[in-house]
């Protein structure tokens, strides 16, 4: 993993982070999920809820097979890189488990299903991460590098690619969950 990979996934890890305790449990995956779900007016227990959870869920799982903590209610940063090197490393995770979530979240996401996901859209998702407004617009800004005011499906899955696997300061997929501080690396 690149320095530059290595900064945007400990941001990553802060986002996902979700009661800012320093470590991942299954809690915050169900938080980030409940908020998406709540976004869309899925009422709690029902199939799209369900749906929404087990999605968001599968990170959670994923993260404690790849870092080997499969036993373990909690991941820390460290787990959280190892399943990220391995995530890197492996053409068959980024497009099954990393696109694969990516396509789920875009069909969250794009609620009134014209195909793209608008800025207001997009800054929903940024809030279900806890994000917050002023970051979403700035980060819509630079993953819309064509000022259309929407993204498309592809475009959308590039920039969750290039989160995590480009090494190019300037890809504008770094921009998916917002400004990253690049003094983190030393965390």
């Amino acid at each position: 993993m690149t320095e530059l990979q290595r900064i945007k996934q400990v941001h990553y890890f802060d986002v996902l982070d979700y009661n800012d305790d320093g470590v991942l449990e299954k809690q915050d995956f169900v938080d980030i999920a409940d908020r998406l779900a709540e976004m869309r007016d899925y009422d709690e227990g029902s199939s799209r809820h369900t749906a929404v959870r087990q999605e968001i869920l599968r990170m959670w799982t994923n993260a404690r097979a790849l870092s080997g903590k499969e036993g373990k209610a909690e991941i820390t940063l460290e787990d959280w890189l190892a399943h990220e090197q391995k995530v890197i490393d492996s053409n068959v995770l980024v497009h099954s488990y990393v696109q694969g979530i990516a396509r789920a979240i875009f069909d969250i996401l794009d609620a009134d299903n014209d195909g793209v996901i608008s800025e207001d859209e997009y800054l929903k998702f940024f809030r279900s991460f806890k994000g917050d407004a002023e970051d979403g617009e700035i980060a819509f800004q630079k993953l819309d590098d064509e000022d259309k005011g929407y993204l498309t499906r592809q475009e959308f899955l590039d920039a969750v690619t290039e989160f995590h696997l480009s090494d190019d300061p300037d890809a504008r997929g770094n921009w998916l969950f917002g400004p990253y501080e690049e003094m983190r690396s030393s965390a």
